[in-house]
């Protein structure tokens, strides 16, 4: 309301100005990546200027030399006896470092108990990567299903193969068009004219949707396996039946001991740079929301068997 009411000014002008936080579907994350996109020429944009203090990376947050990159007032209007403090409580509680890397450092965080470290996600993106160059290759379908608030999201995965060291990942997303036009929704209402997630009509996922997705991608690539949460999924898998995709399914229940031992791989494939995708905001987001169990309340023990 108060960017549309500028028209009625000669010379028109809003300030904001706000540090990173842990929500990368709010405004300020949109802001950003706005501001980043002119910065690297991927966008042209002469009514916007805009600047992020941030470190560098590679940087390490508790160096007072690198303070004054995240905090161009340091020394000014915040005090280094301040700023040191701070970071010395973020270095001995948990709980206070991601308050210091996000409102001192200017570093985007994941959630509060974040699973990954902060940017590691991001920086296996590879904005080139397009599933075209995948044609014909041995890949696998992980699928979430849900019908009515949450996303149904269904991800490819290409595995490591002679001259690509690295597992590829692309995802598609599906919600109802009443869930995404609630007005709280405003990220998903985005995503979805961004052609970054697919509604169906009506008040629940329209599963037939999915279906014809997925009969694409198994018709253009090798597909081994389509593993999926057994919880629900009958109607599913009896329209996957009657669309004659006969591809083998897994079923993994998303348990604490079915999903512990992978998560562990996962992280150690992201840390190594060895999970690539194609900056995905919306599997970016979600990876932001990951957070482990709270200490003590997993214990680790035998996978389940999965049929």
């Amino acid at each position: 309301m108060l960017e549309t009411a500028t028209g009625s000014r000669a010379q028109p002008l809003i300030w904001a100005i706000t540090t990173a936080g842990v929500n990368r579907a709010s405004v300020c994350y949109d802001q950003r990546s706005h501001v980043i996109d002119i910065l690297q020429r991927r966008q042209i944009d002469e009514s916007y200027f805009g600047i992020i203090y941030t470190l560098d990376d590679g940087d390490d947050p508790f160096d007072e030399a690198n303070w004054i990159k995240s905090n161009p007032n340091y020394g000014v209007s915040i005090y280094e006896d301040a700023l040191r403090s701070t970071a010395k409580r973020a270095q001995q509680m948990p709980s206070a470092l991601n308050a210091f890397l996000s409102r001192h450092c200017n570093i985007w965080v994941n959630a509060d108990s974040s699973w990954l470290p902060s940017g590691a996600w991001e920086k296996c993106g590879d904005e080139s990567l397009s599933i075209e160059d995948f044609a014909g290759q041995r890949c696998f379908i992980g699928l979430d299903l849900a019908r009515h608030n949450d996303i149904a999201a269904m991800v490819v995965l290409f595995p490591p193969r002679a001259g690509r060291d690295y597992w590829a990942v692309f995802g598609r997303y599906y919600l109802p068009s009443e869930t995404v036009e609630r007005s709280e929704n405003t990220h998903y209402q985005t995503w979805e004219q961004m052609r970054l997630l697919t509604q169906t009509n009506g008040p629940t996922t329209n599963f037939v949707t999915i279906i014809a997705d997925l009969s694409d991608i198994v018709n253009r690539f090798d597909v081994v396996e389509i593993v999926l949460d057994p919880y629900d999924s009958g109607p599913f898998e009896s329209l996957l039946t009657n669309e004659g995709i006969d591809t083998p399914q897994v079923h993994v229940k998303q348990t604490a001991f079915n999903m512990g031992p992978p998560m562990v791989t996962l992280e150690g494939l992201v840390l190594e740079k060895r999970i690539h995708h194609d900056g995905d905001e919306v599997l970016a987001w979600m990876m932001s929301n990951v957070v482990w169990p709270k200490e003590g309340s997993f214990v680790p023990g035998p996978i389940e068997p999965a049929t």
